[in-house]
């Protein structure tokens, strides 16, 4: 949702973004820009104790809107959970 409510289109007047229609300001991309839906990724983890990595693996999902920073994500853990997590690599 959050990448069709960040991309102009030909039918909204002055080829706007429905963000933009909305709220009158251009929509931040930059959390969208860095990764694609369900692409594998390392997390960090607080779990993890040396000499253990902290980094485990996860797929991304999505901007995590009401959780953190503006830079927060959803990631899926290998035991399909779903975590927020804003260090990801």
């Amino acid at each position: 949702m959050d990448v069709l409510n960040s991309t102009s289109s030909a039918t909204l007047p002055g080829q706007k973004t429905p963000f933009e229609i909305a709220f009158g300001i251009t929509p931040d991309i930059s959390a969208l820009v860095q990764y694609t839906f369900y692409e594998p990724i390392y997390y960090h983890s607080t779990e993890a104790s040396f000499p253990n990595t902290n980094e485990q693996p996860g797929r991304w999902l999505g901007v995590a809107r009401n959780v953190g920073d503006a830079l927060t994500y959803y990631v899926l853990t290998h035991n399909n959970t779903v975590i927020a997590r804003s260090v990801l690599r």
